[in-house]
């Protein structure tokens, strides 16, 4: 729903830009994980680290997942939709997001009550695949990751099935975790790295995002087709690859003891320990926006609403980290000795 048009909407493409959030977490994910688990050899310790990743992803998303559903299906009754089909709809959904990941082979047979829960299905599989090599044994996990990540992703790219769970595990959208193993790789070579390196990797890559907000970039923005694998292989060229850049240099420039000051920053902290409950909570929070706007009326600037509600999202988040996700997660960690 559209209570007003601000002026950024018009700025070339930037309406859509924020999508690549999701690239930047695919490639932070591969180079944190490739970061504290590619020593990791033996079963046991693969199962010890799928069970650290379940407790730290899945409880905390199931919570937030079903404060959305319920906050919808308030909103959605106080519209005057019907209750049974909200019901069959929230009940379908509950399905799909407790096993995360799609089971139906249908193209349009995936909806978990937050429609975000798609990018932890490609994270999920990632773990999984990761896991394997923990498993087997292998302590190359890199080569390991690019045999496996690169295998899969050129069937997709070859061979689209017509199973949805099929393009699920062969979407070349997994290339982009393959780009944050190899800004691991380089970072733990960040005493031979040039220090002009880490400064032209950051301007590169906020130059490509530049690019991308001056001359647009098709659907790689969009979710179906992504999901679908029709244009990840592009999207992972043109924002995948410029978010492994903005990571490689950030990483390295504090690897290299450079902006000090900058990484110290004590918001950038918070709202950086907070920014998965963000991922999280932030529909939640536009959803009652929305409602507040319908029935109250939208008597804001476009552009300072934009501001306001990006800031208010921002402090729902942080404080949704300080008093569920951070307290839940001790809980559940000292339960399972970790």
């Amino acid at each position: 729903m559209s209570f007003a048009v601000s002026r950024q909407q018009g700025f070339y493409a930037l309406q859509n830009f924020g999508a690549i959030g999701v690239d930047l977490f695919f490639v932070i994910s591969g180079f944190i994980i490739t970061l504290v688990a590619s020593r990791d050899v033996g079963a046991r310790t693969g199962a010890r680290f799928l069970l650290k990743r379940f407790l730290r992803v899945n409880p905390v998303y199931y919570l937030a997942s079903l404060l959305f559903g319920l906050v919808t299906l308030l909103l959605s009754l106080h519209g005057g939709l019907p209750l049974g089909p909200l019901l069959a709809r929230l009940w379908s959904g509950l399905v799909d997001t407790l096993l995360v990941v799609p089971t139906s082979g249908k193209p349009l047979g995936y909806a978990p009550l937050l429609i975000i829960g798609w990018t932890l299905a490609f994270e999920w599989l990632f773990y999984a695949l990761f896991c394997l090599l923990i498993a087997l044994g292998l302590r190359g996990k890199a080569a390991g990751l690019c045999v496996l990540l690169g295998s899969l992703a050129s069937v997709g790219v070859v061979a689209r099935s017509g199973d949805a769970r099929l393009r699920f595990v062969t979407n070349p959208i997994l290339l982009e975790f393959l780009l944050g193993v190899a800004t691991c790789v380089l970072y733990r070579e960040a005493a031979r790295v040039p220090r002009w390196l880490p400064r032209a990797c950051l301007l590169l890559g906020i130059a490509g995002y530049a690019y991308a907000i001056r001359f647009g970039f098709g659907e790689v923005s969009e979710l179906l087709p992504t999901w679908t694998g029709r244009v990840s292989l592009e999207r992972v060229v043109r924002w995948g690859l410029p978010s492994a850049l903005v990571v490689a240099g950030c990483v390295l420039l504090e690897a290299h003891g450079a902006l000090r000051r900058l990484w110290r920053i004590r918001f950038l902290q918070i709202t950086g320990d907070a920014s998965y409950a963000l991922y999280l909570t932030h529909l939640t929070v536009f959803a009652v926006l929305g409602f507040a706007y319908t029935t109250l009326g939208f008597g804001v600037p476009a552009d300072a609403a934009v501001l306001l509600q990006v800031a208010l999202a921002v402090a729902v988040a942080v404080v949704f980290y300080r008093r569920v996700e951070e307290p839940l997660l001790r809980a559940l960690y000292a339960r399972a000795g970790f």
